[in-house]
């Protein structure tokens, strides 16, 4: 599958990444691509780039999801990755004395070095081509994509489409079987919740001025530790891999962040788990229809976006009272659809 970058400003952004995955889903269910099977070749990787940087955080889903055989590349590396192979192909077939010159060298020999390789590879007057038993090219999202444009009054609850991309990219990446340690105890007397909060890379400190920190997270994270009956853990995803974000985030019973795109872990939360979403003045419903798509709990918490940051620590019992909120609801999936 040739694949389009949607916006590669934000390919690090991991709600803006998941456009590219949605539009790679899509492809592949239509035309009933078998992901052991394809590659993944990213047509508009500039010369010289590293592809693994330029796909962003879900690389690895890439891989594991969609490029199964054979890891993600451009359209530049499998130019130069053909020629290189031809050490392998009948020597008889090449008929361009150029091509065998450059190649194969003057004794016969292959070339050890890529160096003349790239110069006729990417010479721009040279006629190359490369040939597809099957290709198809995954749509831009950015005109198309439910991910681009939410919109929670005409979200499509209970999606098929976006469960079926969530159980893909679960069982590829191994993650399905990981779950909370609450799924394992069948009583509610004994059962503790867990409680993930997620900071922001800059909201660490006291001090802290973007638009969509809080002041102080540490009194927030205080006020959660009240709640009865769940243990509190918080985590800063910006210095952690995919992995270790997906285990935590699998194991997780409520989810608790200030919007932003680390929320779109709520994608992959277990079906019993829930969601609140500290608002700073964003109308934004982007988590709020992941929540209906998947058919999660989730529960916004409005701070607004006036007056000083210092102000919204009056708000952080309102979180806590979100997530005591949430604690039966939680309890009550686990009963019904684990025990």
């Amino acid at each position: 599958m040739a694949a389009h970058r949607t916006n590669a400003l934000v390919l690090n952004n991991p709600w803006h990444a998941m456009e590219d995955i949605l539009d790679a889903f899509q492809a592949y269910s239509v035309f009933d691509i078998a992901t052991r099977r394809a590659r993944v070749v990213v047509a508009d990787v500039p010369v010289g780039a590293n592809v693994d940087d330029y796909m962003g955080v879900w690389i690895d889903f890439w891989n594991s999801a969609f490029s199964q055989r054979h890891p993600v590349t451009s359209l530049h590396t499998l130019v130069l990755d053909a020629a290189t192979l031809s050490q392998a192909v009948d020597r008889e077939a090449i008929t361009d004395p150029a091509v065998k010159a450059v190649l194969f060298g003057a004794d016969g020999d292959a070339v050890s070095s890529n160096v003349q390789l790239r110069a006729l590879w990417t010479d721009p007057t040279a006629q190359r081509s490369i040939c597809f038993r099957k290709i198809v090219f995954s749509a831009e999202s950015g005109n198309m994509s439910p991910w681009a444009f939410p919109n929670t009054e005409a979200v499509c609850n209970h999606s098929s489409v976006m469960l079926g991309m969530r159980d893909l990219l679960l069982d590829t990446s191994g993650l399905v079987d990981t779950v909370p340690l609450s799924h394992r105890v069948p009583t509610r007397e004994e059962r503790v919740l867990q409680v993930t909060y997620v900071l922001r890379g800059t909201s660490k400190t006291a001090s802290a001025t973007h638009i969509r920190d809080i002041y102080s997270p540490e009194a927030l994270v205080a006020g959660l530790r009240t709640v009865e009956g769940v243990r509190v853990g918080v985590y800063d995803f910006g210095e952690m891999t995919i992995a270790q974000q997906g285990r935590v985030v699998r194991e997780t019973d409520i989810l608790v962040a200030v919007h932003g795109a680390a929320l779109t872990w709520s994608f992959f939360l277990p079906s019993t788990a829930a969601v609140v979403e500290i608002v700073l003045g964003t109308k934004c419903t982007c988590f709020a229809d992941i929540a209906a798509w998947t058919g999660g709990l989730h529960k916004q918490v409005h701070f607004g976006s006036d007056g000083f940051r210092e102000a919204f620590v009056e708000r952080y019992p309102v979180v806590t009272e979100a997530v005591t909120a949430m604690v039966p609801l939680v309890h009550a999936r686990i009963d019904s659809s684990i025990f």
